[in-house]
């Protein structure tokens, strides 16, 4: 049976995955059998010490090397637990990544002095850079030149994210390359970039809230700097696209 290792466990940690490893110690006759609390506590450490010098590993807590020989043991209940760890930490990394996003839309809002609005060139000033701290970037007073599409491509760009333009960060994109990607959603949900007029499409912006069921949103539509407005400041919007 093949079973994935969601991430390299040590003392202390809980979960799904460390009860998994738990059964998979009892199979393999190293811990006593029904007795799982799901944290990987001084006992586990000890029957895992035990496992590891047996089979002649080193290697600090349970990694990869040591559940190469453990993964024979897992029975089904055990996959589908590691699977289900995999699923939930993959899921609680991209809403980290979606919250840096929007933290990275606010700290440009509470400094739109220093970001100016340009469709020229000199765009993209948070991809060309490597920008993923942009309170670090104010703090040593240095200033942003974006628009909208490449604002909205840069929040999350210094979160880490995949490109919503789907190009790698390649330092292009605008508009209509971000309306081809991510899904049309009905509802805002945070992080999600909203457009309006039609393709093309005229402007976009990023939700930062929901606010009495109302979208809020950071908006980079000119010089004025980015601007938190609600979505429906403008007649025009047309739809939103969520892209993790």
């Amino acid at each position: 049976m093949i079973v994935t290792l969601p991430r390299r466990l040590k003392r202390g940690m809980r979960g799904r995955d460390v009860l998994a490893v738990q059964r998979a110690l009892a199979r393999a006759k190293y811990r006593r059998w029904g007795h799982f609390t799901g944290r990987y506590g001084k006992k586990m450490g000890q029957q895992m010490t035990l496992f590891k010098k047996h089979h002649g590993i080193k290697e600090e807590g349970y990694g990869p090397k040591t559940h190469a020989k453990l993964a024979r043991y897992f029975d089904r209940y055990g996959a589908s637990l590691m699977l289900k760890m995999g699923a939930k930490l993959k899921a609680d990394k991209k809403a980290v990544g979606i919250e840096a996003a929007i933290a990275s839309a606010l700290i440009a809002y509470n400094n739109r002095g220093r970001v100016h609005y340009t469709q020229g060139f000199g765009r993209m000033t948070i991809v060309r850079n490597g920008i993923h701290n942009l309170a670090e970037w104010f703090r040593h007073g240095h200033h942003l030149w974006e628009d909208c599409s490449s604002a909205c491509t840069g929040f999350f760009f210094t979160a880490r994210l995949p490109d919503p333009n789907g190009r790698g960060y390649d330092g292009q994109g605008y508009t209509g390359t971000l309306a081809i990607h991510g899904a049309r959603i009905l509802r805002a949900v945070r992080g999600a970039l909203g457009f309006y007029g039609r393709f093309p499409y005229h402007h976009v912006v990023i939700c930062v809230a929901i606010i009495g069921g109302v979208a809020y949103c950071v908006s980079h539509g000119g010089e004025s700097g980015p601007l938190w407005l609600r979505y429906n400041y403008r007649g025009d919007f047309s739809h939103w696209r969520r892209y993790v």
